[in-house]
């Protein structure tokens, strides 16, 4: 199929398909070029100025570049990453869903009392598959060692996706 080249008027001998899906047919790389330079461009975002994570100086950077904090250099990023409680660039506000009493202690004593091991497949800790401890009735408020049962990783996803159902006496039951 002939068509002509869209910057210099040429006729190019094109496939259908190429006319149908390109909008801009060209005779060679050169015209493409030159019909390029003559379309406006897009203009790149302005700058903004925000102040410097740390010390608060005005920093300039791109809309696309912010992410939570800029720095106005490596030593003030350096030191806010050491940073602890509000200043931390972790910081979630400071509130646990969960209550004091449900604590690295507490969830210790539970998996010894399980003896180390998922009380469904019995796995025994190893990377990628630590021990977690569940609660049995969801209530996060309800620390009773009745209701907290030590669960492997895998175990843990599966019973929440809804995939296996803890029974009386932290047996299992699949879905």
């Amino acid at each position: 199929m002939f068509v002509n080249c869209r910057q210099c008027g040429a006729s190019i001998n094109r496939k259908p398909f190429d006319v149908s899906h390109y909008g801009d047919l060209f005779c060679d790389r050169r015209c493409h070029a030159a019909f390029k330079k003559t379309q406006p461009t897009n203009n790149p975002p302005k700058p903004v100025i925000v102040p410097c994570g740390n010390c608060g100086k005005p920093v300039r950077r791109k809309p696309s570049t912010i992410l939570k904090r800029a720095f106005c250099n490596r030593q003030c990023a350096a030191v806010t990453l050491i940073q602890k409680g509000e200043r931390s660039l972790n910081w979630r506000g400071g509130n646990s869903p969960y209550p004091s009493v449900y604590n690295k202690h507490l969830r210790e004593r539970i998996r010894l009392r399980d003896g180390r091991r998922c009380v469904t497949c019995h796995a025994a800790p190893r990377p990628g598959n630590r021990l977690e401890v569940h609660h049995c009735d969801e209530n996060k408020d309800n620390n009773s060692d009745a209701n907290l049962v030590t669960l492997c990783l895998k175990c843990h996803k599966a019973v929440h996706r809804g995939e296996l159902v803890l029974l009386e006496g932290a047996s299992a039951s699949a879905v």
